[in-house]
C-alpha cells in the first residue's frame, strides 16, 4: 500500500506530520544550503515520500523563514516570551511539534540579535583555523595523510562559503559561530574521527569567544547558569544549565 498517493488514515497523516517536522529541522540545519541541495537532502532522508510533497514542504519552510524575520522585527520593539512565541507559532502551524517550534524560536531570537559578519569568511577565520589545526594535529598525530586531509576539509569549506557569497546568502543565513561549526564539521567528516568534535580544547576554542559561551544565559524570560557547553552531534551547541531553583536543564542552541 502506498500511503502517499491515496486517501490517508489518521496514522498515515501522523506519520507524514512527523516526517515534516524532521524535514523542518533539516531545512534549518547548521549548514545553509541551496534550494537544490535541500531538495537532494530531503530525497535522501525521505525516499518514501513523493517529491511533490517534499517541494511543498520546502516552499512552506521558506514562507516560515520570512515570518520569523517579521517576528524578529516586531520583537525588537516589544518584549516577548518563549511561551507567547510557542502559542503564536502553534496557532499558525498546528503541525509543528515542540522541537520544531524551539528551532523556530532559536532562529527568530538569532535574527533579533545577529550582527553581520565580514564577507571574507576565510580572513575572519584565519586565527581560528590555525588554532584548530594544531589541536586536530595532536589528535591525528600518527596520520600520514594529515596535510592532504586538512587541505580537503579546507577545500570543502571554501567551496561552501564561495557558493553562499556568490548568491549573497552568506550574511543573511549564517553567523561566525555557524561558520566555525561548519568548518569543524568539514574536518570531522574528512578525518572520519568524531573525537575531534568532542575534544574539550576544540569545544572551548569554538564556544569560548561567542556570546553563547557566557556563564549566564537568558532564554525567553528566564535566566540560567551555564554549567558547561559542548558541540552536539548535530553541530549545535549543547548547553547544560541550571535554573534559579537549581534544576538541571539541557538546551540545544542553534545560532
Amino acid at each position: 500500500m502506498n500511503i502517499f498517493t491515496k486517501k490517508q488514515t489518521s496514522s498515515e497523516q501522523k506519520y507524514l506530520i512527523d516526517k515534516k517536522n524532521e524535514a523542518f529541522l533539516i531545512y534549518f540545519a547548521i549548514e545553509p544550503s541551496s534550494h537544490f541541495e535541500l531538495t537532494e537532502k530531503l530525497k535522501k532522508a525521505f525516499p518514501e515520500i513523493e517529491a511533490a510533497t517534499q517541494l511543498t514542504w520546502i516552499n512552506e519552510f521558506m514562507s516560515i523563514d520570512k515570518i520569523m524575520w517579521e517576528f524578529a522585527e516586531r520583537f525588537k520593539q516589544t518584549k516577548y516570551t518563549r511561551e507567547s512565541f510557542y502559542l503564536d507559532f502553534k496557532n499558525l502551524f498546528s503541525w509543528m511539534n515542540e522541537e520544531s517550534i524551539e528551532q523556530a524560536f532559536s532562529r527568530t531570537d538569532y535574527y533579533i540579535t545577529r550582527k553581520d559578519i565580514p564577507a571574507d569568511i576565510l580572513e575572519l577565520m584565519n586565527v581560528f583555523v590555525t588554532n584548530l589545526k594544531s589541536y586536530v594535529k595532536n589528535i591525528e598525530e600518527n596520520n600520514p595523510d594529515f596535510e592532504k586531509l586538512w587541505q580537503s576539509a579546507k577545500d570543502k569549506f571554501t567551496s561552501w562559503s564561495n557558493r553562499l557569497q556568490e548568491k549573497n546568502h552568506l550574511i543573511n543565513f549564517t553567523s561566525s559561530l555557524n561558520v566555525k561549526l561548519y568548518f569543524l564539521q568539514c574536518v570531522v567528516e574528512t578525518y572520519h574521527n568524531d573525537n575531534i568534535r568532542t575534544n574539550q580544547e576544540i569545544n572551548d576554542l569554538i564556544i569560548g569567544s561567542e556570546p553563547i559561551g557566557r556563564k549566564e544565559l537568558t532564554l525567553g524570560n528566564k535566566v540560567y547558569q551555564v554549567v558547561n557547553s559542548t558541540v552536539s552531534e548535530r553541530y549545535r551547541i549543547l548547553l547544560n544549565m541550571k535554573d534559579d531553583k537549581g534544576k538541571s536543564v539541557i538546551h540545544e542552541y542553534f545560532d
